[in-house]
């Protein structure tokens, strides 16, 4: 089972598709967690109703000119708390540099996995929370969206919205996470 979190998910999904054939039989399934095949460059990313929403493209503009100041934008809106957030922002800045964390943004900005999505033939399940202000879409509807017309090979298995959980689900709800993988590797739950 692959297991990706937010900008991990898609590139799990992205990996998944770069995989032998014979690969990707063995795998048991996808678990998306607080992620998307395709991230709408003009979404709103608003931390609350009174803040000026700023699409994907503006949140890269603001991190070029402040990183860290960004990043603990990017905490907010995932409902990260506690003490230490700027030492953490930073901490990651130096150890990954500037660049890298750009570069994330900037595959979000290009990528669209719905095609690879339509294509996938095993089982997936995505995993949200409805109090997510990364991911805000939650309406079954909009997940549908993420979809290119069906090519026949896609399984579709779940999509499970926590109701109190943010974008920050793995810090939050990691029993829960690995339930779904054992769940989904076809173990029993503990």
């Amino acid at each position: 089972v692959v297991v990706g979190w937010s900008l991990g998910a898609t590139l799990a999904l992205e990996a998944i598709t770069l995989l032998e054939p014979e690969e990707r039989e063995r795998l048991k399934g996808l678990l998306m967690v607080a992620g998307r095949a395709f991230f709408p460059i003009d979404q709103n990313l608003s931390v609350v109703p009174s803040e000026r929403a700023a699409s994907l493209i503006e949140f890269r503009e603001e991190f070029d000119k402040d990183p860290v100041r960004q990043m603990l934008r990017f905490y907010r809106l995932a409902g990260v708390r506690g003490t230490g957030l700027k030492q953490r922002a930073t901490a990651i800045l130096d150890r990954y540099g500037k660049g890298a964390c750009r570069s994330g943004l900037l595959y979000l900005e290009q990528k669209d996995n719905r095609r690879a999505l339509s294509r996938l033939s095993l089982p997936l399940v995505f995993l949200s929370g409805r109090l997510d202000r990364v991911m805000p879409e939650t309406k079954p509807e909009s997940f549908t969206s993420q979809l290119m017309p069906s090519e026949g090979a896609f399984e579709y298995r779940a999509r499970i919205e926590l109701p109190n959980a943010e974008h920050n689900l793995p810090e939050t709800h990691f029993r829960e996470i690995g339930l779904l993988a054992k769940m989904l590797a076809g173990q029993p739950s503990k």
